[in-house]
């Protein structure tokens, strides 16, 4: 039993001092960054919709599962809060440098099977919450990154 054992740890060290990766060092130097615009715009003249952007950067290239989740809430008014949501799906262009992301995003209040009832943005502040991921293999064993950011915005 303990011989076995001595001749794992030797075969972990030999690998170890010979460079030789574990299997999930794919995702090592992994990174994930993103950045949101604080200005949106409306996108029509109705004011149900806006177009939010920023930017991201991500590595290493290629991942299997990417995209961009993007949230945004606004209080209008005692109780009223308008909500709308947008995804950017993947393939994202992972390559290390920074890349460009826009979405429209259309307000709603309330959820439901169909987004809930429709709504207008009201110029001023809002709060948006975008989270961005990739995946190079099975999250559980490590091979996932991602990048959260709350950003206030002005919508004019």
């Amino acid at each position: 039993m303990f011989k076995r054992l001595a001749v794992i740890a030797v075969s972990a060290l030999v690998a170890a001092s010979f460079g030789i990766p574990a299997a999930f060092a794919q995702t090592d130097n992994a990174s994930f960054t993103l950045t949101v615009n604080k200005t949106a715009n409306y996108t029509n003249q109705f004011k149900t919709a806006i177009t939010l952007s920023g930017t991201y950067t991500c590595s290493p290239s290629d991942p299997i599962n990417s995209g961009i989740n993007i949230n945004v809430s606004q209080i209008q008014g005692k109780g009223v809060i308008v909500t709308g949501g947008s995804y950017l799906m993947g393939p994202l262009n992972c390559t290390g440098s920074s890349q460009t992301w826009t979405t429209d995003v259309y307000a709603n209040f309330g959820s439901g099977p169909m987004g809930g009832t429709p709504a207008t943005w009201k110029g001023g502040r809002a709060t948006a919450n975008v989270q961005g991921n990739a995946s190079y293999g099975n999250c559980e064993a490590g091979n996932c990154i991602a990048a959260s950011v709350d950003q206030v915005i002005h919508i004019h």
